[in-house]
């Protein structure tokens, strides 16, 4: 949830400033317990694919990516372009 409250911002007294209204913004966010269950001998792309559907970015999967291959858990040479 994204909310909004009105700010007065006023200059200090003699410096000829403009008093002027500024936004605070107040971002809210609840995040979903939600597993990610990987099968034994899954793909890349089933992996990808997977990442994908639950919303993850390219930014995302390449730190997922490089993660699994500093566990030994990605049998594979990763070449970010």
């Amino acid at each position: 949830m994204v909310s909004e409250t009105p700010n007065v911002s006023q200059p200090g007294p003699f410096s000829q400033g403009q008093t002027v209204t500024t936004p605070q913004t107040n971002v809210n966010v609840k995040e979903q317990n939600n597993r990610l269950l990987l099968m034994e001998g899954a793909t890349l792309q089933e992996l990808v694919d997977g990442l994908n559907s639950v919303g993850a970015t390219p930014r995302d999967l390449i730190s997922i990516l490089r993660t699994l291959k500093t566990a030994g858990s990605l049998h594979a040479d990763l070449e970010v372009i």
